[in-house]
């Protein structure tokens, strides 16, 4: 068999709690490709270094200099691997779960397994022209976490106080729980200001972007919360370039199922950052109670579907898009200007140029 002369090498890492898979696949740039190796390590330093050795042996032998390194986000379990990578200045891409079971599909991949999704990841990065992964800013990093432990304070709030409603108006309630539950909410409610209070101190660690981020809450219904979510759980929209890669990211895309006479349901995917649409949730409803754009799209999706629901997602999907725009246009929210720009988000989207 005639020796390959590979002129691009990708490595994937399907990656797990414990330990993660990693492929490397070369390509001889006319659309041949190769699996060079496939090995399994530990999801810890110890792994980390084997596997920059075996790397390192594997490159070596086929006189390669350099490779591009692809793994999915998968949770916090690939951020260790992604950083040690980068600070090694190797080139690393992280892509959503979602892009890569569209890859795979693509490739008419129907099997499911560590070694596969390895395979059909480093083909990925061959054939794909995908951005490469920047790390979160020090800052940014700090008010993700908090956020998200904030989150999951006023989730725990929300479940308690239902349970104190339930137990409340059932027959004889154990007086000794109703107790436990109020003292256990009184405790959450400080927890939660408490934590409320670090993201506000947290946002003015950076001067620059908490100038920004204040210029985020001149629209209607935003409040500092909101936008540190939003900023911290895009790293500042440092990785966007446009709208699209924007919403698909926050699961607002929208997915239609229609072949030939069918016409199924249009709705979003979902397949994207939760934490997002969590935290557009209440300032949507909030928004269009004001006239503005975001009133006057709720009114004409709700006249279009009568779905309520549809309507308010709609309006979230928009608040992110204008939130976009005026941070990279560093601008604050100007409610006539934005009247002239009204756009029809679902059919027709804005570019960045306007709201």
């Amino acid at each position: 068999m005639k020796k390959i002369t590979f002129v691009q090498v990708g490595i994937a890492l399907d990656i797990s709690k414990a330990d993660f898979r990693a492929c490397i696949m070369g390509s001889n740039g006319q659309k041949v490709f190769k699996v060079i190796a496939s090995r399994k390590f530990s999801n810890n330093t110890k792994g980390f270094s084997e596997f920059n050795h075996w790397v390192q042996k594997n490159l070596n032998k086929h006189s390669i200099t350099e490779a591009e390194y692809l793994m999915e986000a998968t949770g916090v379990y690939h951020e260790n691997l992604a950083w040690t990578l980068y600070e090694k200045a190797h080139k690393v891409i992280v892509v959503l779960p979602n892009q890569a079971k569209a890859f795979l599909k693509s490739e008419g991949i129907k099997s499911k397994t560590d070694k596969i999704d390895a395979q059909g990841l480093a083909k990925m990065v061959l054939v794909k022209n995908l951005r490469y992964w920047k790390p979160i800013s020090p800052v940014l990093k700090e008010l993700r976490t908090i956020a998200r432990y904030y989150e999951v304070i006023q989730k725990e709030l929300t479940q308690n106080y239902n349970r104190l409603h339930a137990l409340e108006h059932s027959h004889d309630p154990n007086k000794f729980v109703l107790k436990q539950l109020k003292n256990h909410l009184k405790f959450l409610e400080k927890q939660k200001e408490s934590v409320h209070q670090q993201i506000l101190e947290t946002t003015k660690k950076d001067e620059v972007l908490h100038e920004k981020m204040k210029r985020l809450t001149t629209i209607y219904g935003i409040g500092i919360l909101t936008v540190a979510v939003v900023v911290a759980e895009t790293n500042g929209f440092e990785l966007f370039s446009s709208q699209k890669q924007l919403t698909s990211y926050a699961g607002y895309d929208i997915v239609e199922h229609q072949s030939g006479k069918y016409v199924g349901q249009t709705r979003i995917s979902k397949k994207g950052n939760t934490h997002i649409r969590r935290a557009l949730h209440f300032p949507a409803l909030k928004t269009v109670k004001q006239e503005n754009i975001f009133q006057e799209l709720y009114s004409r999706v709700f006249e279009r579907t009568k779905k309520k629901m549809k309507a308010y997602t709609a309006v979230q999907r928009k608040l992110l898009v204008v939130m976009y725009t005026l941070w990279k246009k560093e601008e604050n929210f100007d409610l006539n200007y934005a009247k002239q720009k009204v756009v029809e988000e679902q059919e027709c989207p804005p570019t960045l140029g306007s709201y």
